[in-house]
């Protein structure tokens, strides 16, 4: 649990950085890898909505968002 938990830490942090540095692509794996670990983080949903609003994939971010 604890290796799972420290992925998906370190997933989180890499699309939070790469959010800032306005890479949305490694935004959007980094969040999906985070989702991988933990479907239904919160900070992961909001981040990958956040990179695929950014690289301008609005239908996708909305049916993600609908899907949870």
């Amino acid at each position: 649990r604890a290796l799972r938990d420290l992925k998906k830490a370190v997933a989180l942090n890499q699309a939070a950085a790469a959010l800032r540095a306005k890479d949305y692509s490694l935004a959007r794996e980094a969040a999906t890898r985070a989702l991988d670990v933990d479907p239904a983080n919160a900070m992961g949903l909001y981040r990958r909505a956040q990179a695929l609003a950014a690289l301008g994939e609005l239908d996708e971010a909305e049916a993600r968002h609908r899907r949870g």
